[in-house]
């Protein structure tokens, strides 16, 4: 390569970096797609005769971002019909507990897939155990000795040296004297620590507490759909406002806006706003309406100057702004950017703060620590994107950006009709950290949201 014109020693180092990272992912899959693979899986399971329930386990069901396999957990009703009609996806081998089997097969796209097959009395038992993570497991089973009790084969002995079969996981919990442990809580560090002193979410983030998006793409820059397209869309998912977040002009590999091209979408949009809040839905007379936010985003230069003058930026309902050039910058440099984009009073939101791509491109050089405090301080808040490559914030430092109390928002990052479904995955990694509703802004009613956005750069925010 040192001898193509335009290819440095940086682009070499780069590409070497590239190979390194490739080889270090080898074998990992994106949390999107085991869960597409796993539920498709499953929806063929329950069509087997004598089989019953099916449930996802195993990194899955922790949310966890990039796993090797898929684990389901079956329930057979009828052993022998099951195990005859699940022969064709190989022979079963014995399980390590009475009633169970473990068959390795493969799902959609060559997915590695685990099935644990059990009867009805371990089904739960075998559910907790396969969801793990083995450190969780092992901290339940040293409280259950604590509290006179062991596990022994999917069943908890009491003293009397009888077995007890669980009714569900959350009676396990009950015997350890702790409440429901969420499935993608159980990180096998503190979580049992922060139950016995009650500091858990009561309840975790779900799909549909989210009321509105806050970044999608149009046609108008990289998206694939118009602006119309995409708010029917969001319509048609129950949201309550779409905010259309169009690259900004100096992006111009995404066709960013120019200041002109964005003011002449900026009135398109409200134009649309209008009509979409004034429409009734056209069979049961039902509000059939939505709420269309003129948002931009907005890139951070490689100095932290936004691409947009403060007065465009002004003008916009919701600014997010993010990093998409000059990656490698070190790691003080990058920090002060992002620092800097933080500080700018009109900036709402960092959209995916650390850039990374997974399996492609690692996170860039910034110190989070220093860029938590700067959103805590400024009232920025930080996105959790739910596209399936980026998953960014990643789950451990939204706990900490909570804990430090960063307002935090879910998107789809949507760059098209279809891919607003990615907050779904959005929504699995805040789960992961612990957030309920109150935590994330688009939980909140339109109005609501815009008030909040906005008391950034306002005295006495």
């Amino acid at each position: 390569l040192r001898q193509v014109k335009g290819l440095g020693p940086r682009t070499e180092q780069a590409i070497l970096e590239g190979i390194q990272q490739w080889r270090q992912r080898q074998g990992e899959i994106s949390l999107a797609h085991l869960l597409a693979a796993g539920e498709q899986v499953a929806r063929a399971l329950q069509a087997v005769e004598g089989v019953g329930r099916v449930v996802l386990a195993g990194s899955v069901r922790r949310a966890q971002e990039t796993g090797t396999d898929v684990d389901l957990v079956v329930e057979l009703l009828s052993p022998a019909r099951a195990l005859e009609g699940l022969r064709g996806l190989g022979q079963p081998d014995p399980g390590e507990w009475p009633g169970t089997w473990r068959l390795r097969s493969s799902g959609p796209g060559g997915v590695p897939v685990d099935l644990w097959l059990v009867q009805p009395e371990r089904f739960w038992a075998l559910v907790w155990f396969a969801t793990g993570s083995a450190r969780h497991v092992e901290a339940v089973q040293q409280r259950l000795q604590q509290a006179g009790l062991r596990w022994e084969r999917g069943l908890v002995v009491g003293p009397d040296g009888q077995g007890r079969p669980l009714q569900d996981e959350s009676e396990l919990y009950r015997w350890c004297g702790l409440p429901w442990i969420a499935p993608e809580l159980r990180w096998g560090e503190d979580e049992l620590e922060l139950a016995d002193r009650h500091l858990l979410p009561d309840r975790l983030l779900e799909p549909e507490d989210l009321r509105g998006e806050l970044h999608v793409h149009t046609e108008a820059s990289d998206g694939a759909a118009s602006a119309l397209e995409m708010v029917e869309a969001a319509l048609a998912r129950g949201l309550e406002y779409v905010a259309v977040t169009d690259h900004s002009g100096s992006l111009a590999v995404a066709h960013g806006l120019s200041v002109e091209r964005l003011k002449q979408q900026q009135q398109m949009l409200r134009e649309l706003d209008s009509r979409m809040r004034a429409r009734r839905g056209e069979s049961d007379g039902k509000a059939g309406r939505i709420r269309v936010l003129a948002g931009a985003e907005v890139d951070i230069l490689p100095e932290g100057d936004l691409d947009y003058p403060p007065e465009v930026l002004a003008s916009l309902d919701v600014v997010i702004a993010s990093v998409h050039t000059h990656f490698r910058q070190e790691r003080q440099h990058m920090t002060r950017r992002l620092v800097r984009a933080c500080e700018e009073p009109h900036v709402h939101v960092l959209a995916h703060p650390t850039g990374r791509l997974l399996g492609r491109r690692s996170a860039y050089d910034v110190d989070l620590e220093v860029l938590l405090r700067a959103a805590a301080r400024t009232g920025t808040a930080l996105e959790i994107n739910g596209s399936p490559d980026r998953l960014d914030l990643e789950a451990r430092w939204a706990r900490q950006a909570r804990r430090q109390g960063v307002r935090l928002v879910v998107s789809s990052d949507a760059h098209s009709p279809a891919q607003l479904a990615f907050a779904r995955y959005g929504v699995l990694v805040a789960r992961r950290a612990g957030l309920g509703p109150q935590d994330v802004l688009n939980t909140l009613p339109a109005e609501h949201l815009l008030e909040e956005l906005h008391r950034k750069g306002k005295p006495g925010r």
